[in-house]
């Protein structure tokens, strides 16, 4: 699972992750989320908060 968190350490939301064995996070220029996984070839990509109307702080 993926947990969006504020700067104090409270957990905003829970969002489950499809798959197994996820490794390796990374955010391009866009911020556009990335997470890859180890045991087959699948990347997760994920739109920006702030393109799905969130907020970032």
């Amino acid at each position: 699972m993926l947990l969006e968190v504020d700067l104090t350490g409270q957990v905003l939301e829970i969002y489950p992750l499809p798959g197994k064995k996820q490794e390796g996070i990374t955010i391009d220029g866009d911020g556009f989320l990335y997470i890859a996984q180890d045991d087959d070839t699948a990347l997760l990509k994920f739109t920006p908060l702030d393109a799905a109307g969130h907020t970032n702080q």
